[in-house]
């Protein structure tokens, strides 16, 4: 192998563990209930900060921030960027998010009607909140998964890689003893060298039934 192919595959195997670690599940500790907004689950931004302080080493910023009020509504987004630690790289995430202005009840629903300072509260709030829908996007770490429902299962290309050799390893070992007819064969041997994973283990299950000489349609 050479120096090159080497020292990719180091930076490959050393960016994969560090994603590793931005999609790891949050610390229970970490995410508190919104009592507020349907018992949703969220992570303050104090801890998302920490987070940014402990995987990046201090090295993370905000810029480009942008704001508007639309009726009693400000709304902004947010740049943040990170220095990537394996990969040595700049990398961006732009967060978006609102926040509502109060206004005094009876009046209409205008920035002209918002009690006084109140955006000393509402304005720092929606950039915080900018934040932290930026810091989402980097890993699940972050809160991504959370209020989703469902869990996703990340599958990384050393996973993916070391199942896809070990399935035409499998497939072409049953391969020698199954029974087929020289079409079947051949239409086989074609798939095996571009299937995925999963389509392996269809293929892998196949041929499992040809040896037992099982009339079976080969999988499309």
């Amino acid at each position: 192998m050479s120096e090159i192919a080497i020292y990719n595959q180091k930076h490959h195997k050393a960016n994969e563990s560090f994603q590793m670690m931005l999609n790891a599940h949050p610390d229970k500790a970490d995410v508190r209930t919104n009592k507020q907004a349907n018992n949703s689950l969220y992570i303050p931004i104090a801890t998302i900060e920490r987070k940014l302080d402990e995987l990046f080493n201090g090295l993370w910023q905000t810029t480009n921030f942008r704001w508007q009020v639309v009726a009693n509504e400000v709304i902004g987004s947010i740049d943040l960027q990170v220095y990537h630690p394996s990969a040595n790289v700049w990398v961006t995430r732009t967060g978006a998010a609102s926040a509502m202005i109060q206004t005094r009840k009876g009046e209409p629903v205008a920035v002209e009607s918002k009690y006084p300072n109140t955006l000393v509260k509402d304005f720092p709030h929606m950039k915080a909140e900018c934040l932290k829908n930026a810091a989402k996007s980097l890993g699940v770490v972050f809160g991504r998964a959370l209020n989703r429902g469902t869990e996703d299962e990340y599958q990384y290309l050393s996973e993916t890689a070391s199942a896809t050799v070990e399935g035409i390893e499998k497939a072409r070992e049953l391969m020698q003893t199954a029974v087929l007819t020289e079409g079947e064969r051949q239409k086989l041997d074609k798939r095996i060298g571009r299937a995925t994973p999963e389509t392996l283990k269809s293929i892998v299950e196949y041929l499992n039934t040809k040896h037992h000489n099982t009339k079976q349609n080969a999988p499309k």
